[in-house]
């Protein structure tokens, strides 16, 4: 197999790759508001701890790439 020189960032490694850190949250924002196309207009994001922890036994672990505040 061929190694691509391109992250993928439909792929959730390649997305968090490019996207999940403060170095290019500017960038992600851009990226989002493209998609979104003037129906949404986000103006800043918070990266979070994004591993929520179910409130009893019988809910899992959930885990939230973005939240919203």
């Amino acid at each position: 197999m061929k190694q691509s020189k391109y992250i993928d960032i439909t792929a959730d490694y390649g997305l968090k790759k490019v996207f999940g850190s403060d170095t290019n949250k500017v960038l992600l924002i851009a990226f989002l508001n493209e998609l979104f196309r003037g129906r949404k207009v986000i103006a800043d994001l918070y990266y979070n701890k994004n591993e929520h922890v179910g409130d009893i036994e019988d809910i899992g672990t959930v885990i939230f790439d973005l939240t919203k505040e």
